[in-house]
């Protein structure tokens, strides 16, 4: 899969994408970004931030998050990620 990041522009429309499809399976799982915070040792304000999209989510935390995620690998939610990125 060739992700589509040959500017800026394109970069931060599908990193809005990922971030919009983490949030999707995180309420999809029932789980609160709070939970996760505590569950991760993040300080709330900045995983809200992250989810937001207001903060770049470093790599590290966004798998810590997918681990999180009962039915979903980084291999589907960045799948999931891809096809949201392609309706814009």
């Amino acid at each position: 899969m060739c992700l589509p990041v040959e500017n800026r522009e394109t970069y931060e429309s599908f990193s809005a994408a990922v971030i919009a499809q983490l949030n999707a399976e995180i309420s999809a799982a029932g789980l609160k970004s709070s939970d996760i915070a505590r569950k991760l040792d993040i300080d709330y304000g900045t995983l809200r931030r992250y989810l937001k999209n207001e903060r770049e989510i470093p790599v590290v935390v966004m798998y810590a998050i997918i681990d999180q995620l009962p039915d979903v690998s980084e291999a589907e939610l960045f799948t999931r990620a891809r096809a949201r990125f392609d309706q814009r």
